[in-house]
């Protein structure tokens, strides 16, 4: 660098100090961010149990081989039974349309009824509770602490380990058309596609945060039938308290705009004196090392 007189040289000093002075503590808060965030995540990594994984297994194998293939063999008779006319007329017409009208509305429901369940849970597990709690500490808020400190860290999950704490929800849903509405096809339908919705709901929330997905997903994604990565991007901005919603992300700008979640959290506050996501800022705490 060339200096034309004195008085440039010192400003042009002073300057230089300042600025290398700001890289290094910029260098240092980095290192410092990664250190603490691969010690957490580790932490948390193990928390991940045998006894988990078994109990994984056992409700992925319960779902999918036995509660999801009756729901849909009820609602596949349900469907022919609503359908047994042979004669083409008014009334058959008329008939025809009323099956198709049950048809879309039980499952647009169902979905639009997984979307807000994924929701809610996803805001309790995020907000309230710690890694502490008996039963549901380790088996399943641990996965969420885990998420905001390493958000990508799921894409290396494999489908067990993805889905299996959906799958418990979706056997108790499962169950509810095949115990109580043998003869109602809307809420046959309506309960079958809200336990297909909300046991995929993690792998939905995994491929928003992949950067390479089957065709069909990047499809259902830019049509917004499924949760996108740009619907999502806006949770995983700090402190984590919006959008919620990881099934089909239909909710999550209605929800946001009505400010439901900051009125349940004044509900659960008032009622119980805790405070939100104070457990969920320990985790993430070290994000506030990029902003220094």
């Amino acid at each position: 660098m060339t200096i034309s007189n004195n008085s440039n040289t010192g400003n042009t000093t002073t300057t230089t100090t300042g600025n290398n002075n700001n890289d290094i503590k910029i260098e240092d808060n980095k290192s410092k961010f990664i250190q603490v965030k691969q010690q957490r995540e580790q932490i948390l990594k193990q928390g991940y149990s045998k006894q988990k994984r078994m109990m994984e297994i056992f409700f992925v194998f319960l779902y999918y081989c036995i509660t999801l293939p009756l729901d849909l063999y009820q609602s596949i008779t349900l469907i022919e039974y609503n359908n047994h006319t042979t004669t083409i007329d008014d009334s058959t017409i008329k008939s025809i349309f009323t099956l198709i009208y049950q048809i879309l509305l039980g499952i647009i429901l169902g979905m639009l009824f997984a979307d807000f369940v994924s929701g809610m849970i996803h805001w309790f597990a995020d907000t309230w509770g710690t890694i502490d709690w008996p039963i549901v500490g380790q088996t399943f808020i641990r996965s969420f602490r885990e998420h905001h400190i390493a958000p990508t860290a799921m894409c290396k999950h494999d489908f067990i380990e993805t889905n299996g704490d959906n799958c418990i929800v979706a056997n108790l849903a499962g169950f509810i058309p095949l115990l109580f509405f043998k003869d109602n096809l809307f809420l046959t339908l309506f309960w079958t596609f809200f336990a297909i919705l909300g046991s995929l709901t993690n792998q939905i929330h995994k491929w928003s945060h992949s950067y390479q997905v089957p065709f069909i997903v990047k499809y259902l994604q830019e049509y917004n039938i499924i949760l996108s990565r740009t619907n999502h991007n806006v949770h995983h901005k700090s402190p984590f308290d919006e959008y919620y919603c990881i099934t089909t992300g239909w909710l999550n700008a209605p929800l946001s705009y009505i400010n439901y979640w900051r009125r349940c959290e004044w509900l659960v506050t008032k009622l119980t004196g805790l405070l939100p996501r104070s457990d969920d800022m320990k985790w993430t705490d070290h994000l506030k090392l990029l902003r220094d």
